[in-house]
């Protein structure tokens, strides 16, 4: 990978090994592959490697506790991102940028006391999905507004956004996702007495 001189497709390769590292989890190599993602979007000055890049900056830093950072990172992948030029970036790299950094510092905001700005960074991260009409882009927002309703201990509106999740997760068979809004399920019912 980094012998090839086309700076794209190195970038790709190592998007793809950064979400490796996310899912294992291994946040330390992670985090050392998001930086050598801002190194090559940096270099080639494409704003939508810029968009990737400090969005999975932003992710991983969040996963690390550094709430400043992450809110920075993922702040400036959002103001990057123009839905007309990076629309097809959910295809390219499975999940678009703008919905997973809307996610994720809704997340930050939270964390930092900021309440409710998460909200409204959740609100926005489920209409982008909606307007993109691309599904794992919509079962992320979905299963991770349910997370923050969990986070606010809103079981009914965390039951809501997890049964969504879990349709959608169902629907096209993705896994991870729907395990994730099962347990979101689980809480909300536990909270709600209706087992």
């Amino acid at each position: 990978c980094q012998s090839n001189d086309d700076a794209a497709l190195r970038f790709r390769i190592l998007w793809g090994l950064g979400r490796y590292y996310f899912v294992l989890p291994n946040p330390d190599k992670g985090l050392e592959v998001s930086k050598q993602l801002l190194t090559i979007a940096e270099e080639t000055g494409d704003a939508g490697l810029l968009a990737e890049a400090t969005c999975s900056l932003g992710t991983h830093l969040y996963h690390r506790a550094d709430f400043a950072a992450a809110s920075h990172y993922l702040q400036q992948s959002i103001a990057i991102y123009d839905r007309n030029q990076h629309a097809d970036h959910a295809l390219i790299y499975g999940q678009d940028p703008c919905v997973v950094s809307l996610a994720y510092l809704a997340w930050t905001l939270w964390c930092i006391g900021e309440s409710d700005e998460a909200s409204a960074r959740t609100v926005a991260a489920l209409q982008l999905a909606q307007q993109i009409n691309h599904p794992y882009s919509l079962v992320i927002a979905t299963t991770y507004a349910s997370v923050q309703q969990q986070f606010q201990g809103n079981a009914h509106a965390c039951l809501e956004q997890a049964q969504e999740a879990i349709t959608l997760a169902e629907r096209y068979g993705f896994t991870l996702w729907l395990s994730m809004a099962k347990f979101l399920r689980g809480w909300s019912l536990a909270q709600l007495a209706q087992f």
